[in-house]
């Protein structure tokens, strides 16, 4: 499956790196969405969005997760469209992860 596939192209070294960086980063969005900077800790979770499909792929609980995080920053704004498809993203990766 593709997720993986994303997981096993990434040398362990580098994944290591990535992982990390993704805590951090994780650490830095929730930081930024306590203190209702919802703008700022969107910018965060997409790109750690963007790394954990790199590393673990698109349906990992972690990616999942992350979409979860994406879609409540996009309601807090109001981009009612944006947080419904972050959302129905999520669904459908927890579809194929758990199955139907």
């Amino acid at each position: 499956d593709s997720s993986r596939m994303a997981e096993t192209s990434v040398c362990p070294s580098t994944k290591s790196r990535y992982e990390n960086l993704i805590e951090r980063c994780q650490k830095a969005a929730q930081q930024c969405y306590d203190s209702r900077e919802y703008t700022d800790a969107l910018k965060v979770y997409e790109r750690v969005l963007s790394l954990q499909r790199l590393i673990y792929g698109t349906n990992s609980l972690d990616t999942i997760d992350t979409l979860d995080s994406v879609g409540m920053c996009h309601y807090k704004q109001g981009s009612w469209e944006k947080a419904v498809c972050a959302y129905n993203e999520r669904l459908y990766a927890i579809e194929e992860t758990l199955g139907r």
